[in-house]
């Protein structure tokens, strides 16, 4: 256990609502909170889920109180009154809410719990304008604390007049990969959802013009999502197959990137780029759009960032740049420094202060101050 400095102090009970540990950086990154939050002596931590996920082999759950909630999909509205109920049995103080139907139901939850305090977690700087984010942006505008983890999620809610405080909170940076000597030359991977967020369809083109100029470069693709199925079409049509790989989720992609000598990341909008981080401490050359969440991480001088994203031709002249280039020890300097203020005590210390601000001011409502 961590002294935390605080012992003098009533324990803070934080609830912890997340609908699964299913494949992701979001759900990643909330079980390296979790996980270091176990380690303090001034919180006590209940976790809440619908059901088990394809990363719980990560989880640690010798110090905190772990519920499921049976409920027959995510939009199963009775998850409020059982997620309420367990809410009471743990005498919360906070829930924290993690992914967007969990926000929308925290809202309905503390509703029926008037001292209970509510804090958002924003994952990513930008969303789609559909019917789940506007319920969820409305409501979460009235949390009373939103912790981003990136600077574009802090301008998000404060340009939709957020009621409660805003908070930029980094990323924990998961333990350093060991560094392999076993690295396939001339290898490029990609890591993610094959989702439209991701711009996965510029960069299969962009890859099929790598493997064409250079039929030795091996790429493999790890990862699952809606656009599987069309970029598998694509290169099949492209007749490169024997070059490209698609691998589908992996519990541990760290293995794959020990074996990488590049890794791609093309996507259209990131909270923080936690594959990025990753790929940093595997050593590997990244090439990477230059949007604000990558160029903010990576460094306005690096020299892979994508300018324009979009063109198929551009993303692969710089993953031939990347695969050619020497190697600088120096280039990823800035994303090695900020990586080093991304340890798991110091970004669990930031999530406590947020706590101990919604508490206090919870406190003091109820005096009247």
């Amino acid at each position: 256990m961590q002294n935390s400095g605080q012992s003098t102090r009533t324990k803070i009970s934080v609830c912890v609502f997340i609908p699964d540990f299913d494949y992701g950086g979001a759900q990643k990154q909330c079980i390296l909170l979790l996980n270091e939050l176990q380690r303090r002596d001034d919180v006590a931590v209940t976790l809440i889920r619908f059901r088990k996920g394809a990363q719980d082999h990560l989880l640690k759950t010798e110090g905190l109180r772990n519920e499921f909630v049976d409920v027959r999909s995510n939009f199963d509205v009775r998850a409020i009154l059982a997620v309420g109920r367990l809410v009471s049995a743990s005498h919360a103080d906070i829930i924290m809410s993690w992914v967007r139907v969990c926000d929308v139901y925290s809202y309905f939850v503390r509703l029926g719990h008037p001292r209970l305090k509510w804090v958002l977690t924003q994952r990513n700087s930008s969303h789609p304008n559909n019917l789940i984010f506007r319920v969820r942006d409305f409501l979460g505008r009235r949390a009373d604390a939103i912790a981003a983890n990136s600077q574009g999620g802090v301008d998000w809610w404060r340009e939709k007049n957020a009621l409660g405080s805003v908070h930029l909170v980094d990323n924990i940076a998961a333990p350093p990969l060991a560094r392999s000597s076993d690295r396939v030359p001339r290898s490029v991977l990609y890591v993610g959802r094959l989702e439209a967020q991701k711009n996965v369809l510029t960069m299969i083109e962009a890859l099929l013009r790598v493997v064409q100029a250079q039929p030795d470069v091996t790429i493999w693709i790890c990862g699952d999502g809606a656009l599987r199925a069309e970029m598998e079409a694509i290169v099949e049509g492209a007749q490169v197959a024997k070059n490209v790989s698609f691998l589908g989720f992996r519990p541990n992609p760290g293995e794959w990137m020990a074996k990488s000598t590049t890794v791609v990341s093309l996507s259209n909008h990131e909270g923080m780029p936690n594959v990025l981080m990753e790929a940093v401490q595997a050593g590997c050359r990244i090439v990477a759009s230059a949007i604000a969440e990558h160029t903010n991480f990576l460094g306005s001088d690096y020299p892979f960032l994508v300018r324009n994203h979009h063109d198929a031709d551009a993303a692969a002249q710089s993953i031939l740049d990347a695969l050619e280039a020497d190697v600088s020890p120096n280039e990823l300097d800035h994303a090695r420094g900020h990586l080093a203020r991304m340890a798991p005590p110091a970004v669990a210390a930031n999530y406590m202060d947020i706590f101990r601000d919604v508490t206090a001011r919870g406190a003091a409502e109820a005096r009247g101050i």
